[in-house]
């Protein structure tokens, strides 16, 4: 209590000016508070806005590159099916050619080896 009456004395001999300064500066600092709390909260919704159409962005690069990836697999897959047939025609061409078992490559077999490069 001894300490409140010498805090009050001391106050009541401030002069007005001191007074008007003290409030004065504690009003702009509560304003600069203000301030800055809605600064900050503008600057972080437009943060946000932006983070937010760049990962709209971001999400249509993925569909595309997904899109782009598929296609790239039935192409894949469709090249395999050609080769496979490739392959397929060859070997019973092979087991139906009737100089199958000669140690040197007939017409038929250069032919066939032939197609395979080219296919290549």
């Amino acid at each position: 209590m001894l300490a409140l009456t010498k805090i009050w004395t001391i106050a009541r001999r401030a002069p007005l000016w001191l007074w008007v300064v003290l409030a004065l500066g504690i009003a702009l600092g509560v304003g600069a508070w203000r301030i800055d709390a809605a600064a900050y909260a503008r600057g972080a919704a437009a943060v946000e806005a932006r983070l937010a159409e760049e990962v709209r962005a971001l999400e249509l690069q993925i569909r595309a590159a997904a899109d782009r990836a598929d296609e790239a697999e039935k192409s894949r897959l469709a090249a395999e099916r050609m080769l496979d047939d490739l392959r397929a025609e060859l070997d019973e061409q092979s087991r139906a050619d009737p100089d199958a078992d000669r140690r040197a490559l007939g017409a038929g077999s250069v032919l066939r080896i032939d197609r395979i490069r080219r296919e290549d």
